[in-house]
């Protein structure tokens, strides 16, 4: 995953990539990486995340799959 920042200016020739500057040039944070720099806190809203979005399709699969055998 590439993440990027720009600060904010009106000129597009001085945009300048804070992350770079902050990282010391490294552009590049992976997934693993970015929770940790979250905090304790991210690491289970991250799970959480991921559990909702299964529900969500599983209900959503079985919902379709009910409503097609209601029809006759």
């Amino acid at each position: 995953m590439l993440l990027l920042q720009t600060l904010s200016t009106t000129d597009p020739a001085l945009a300048v990539d804070s992350l770079a500057l902050m990282e010391g040039g490294q552009t590049e944070i992976g997934l693993l990486e970015l929770l940790i720099k979250g905090g304790y806190f991210m690491v289970p809203l991250y799970v959480l995340f991921i559990l909702a979005i299964f529900i969500f399709i599983e209900r959503l699969l079985v919902i379709k799959k009910a409503s097609k055998t209601l029809l006759p």
